[in-house]
C-alpha cells in the first residue's frame, strides 16, 4: 500500500511540475488504497530463455502454511540483459489477500515455480515493510 501511495505520489508530483501547479494527493485514491483487501508484489527474474518466465505459479509459504495468490499476472517477455550472466529478464505481479496470511511475519518466502521445473524461493521479512 505504501508503495503504491508513494509511487502515485512521484507520478502526481512530476505532473504537477510539468503543469506548475500544486501536487494534490486525493483522500478517496488514499482511502481506495488504504481499504484494499490485498497486497501487490513484483516478482523480478533472469533466465536464458526470452519467455522463460511464461507460466509461472508463486506461492506463499509462512512456517506450514501455504498460501496461494488470489491472482497472478501474466509474465512480461524476457529484456535483453547486458553484461554476463542470464541473458534475459521478466518479471509478473500475484496478489494475495491479507486475510490468508500473517503481513509482520518476520519468516516468509515467496516460492516461484517455473515452466521447466526450476523453482526460486526469495525470502521475505514482511515485518519490515511499513
Amino acid at each position: 500500500k505504501r508503495y503504491r501511495l508513494e509511487a502515485f505520489g512521484r507520478q502526481e508530483a512530476a505532473e504537477s511540475k510539468k503543469r506548475k501547479m500544486d501536487v494534490r494527493m486525493p483522500e478517496e485514491f488514499i482511502k481506495k488504497v488504504v481499504d484494499m483487501p490485498n497486497m501487490e508484489i513484483e516478482v523480478q527474474l533472469c533466465g536464458d530463455d526470452e519467455y522463460f518466465a511464461e507460466g509461472a505459479l508463486i506461492e506463499l509459504q509462512q512456517g506450514l502454511k501455504k498460501i496461494k495468490p488470489v491472482d497472478i499476472g501474466k509474465a512480461e517477455r524476457g529484456r535483453k540483459n547486458e553484461g554476463s550472466g542470464p541473458v534475459y529478464r521478466s518479471r509478473f505481479t500475484a496478489l494475495f489477500a491479507y486475510e490468508k496470511f500473517d503481513p509482520t511475519a518476520s519468516s516468509s518466502v515467496f516460492v516461484v515455480n517455473l515452466q521447466d521445473g526450476t523453482e526460486a524461493r526469495i525470502v521475505a521479512d514482511l515485518s519490515k515493510v511499513k
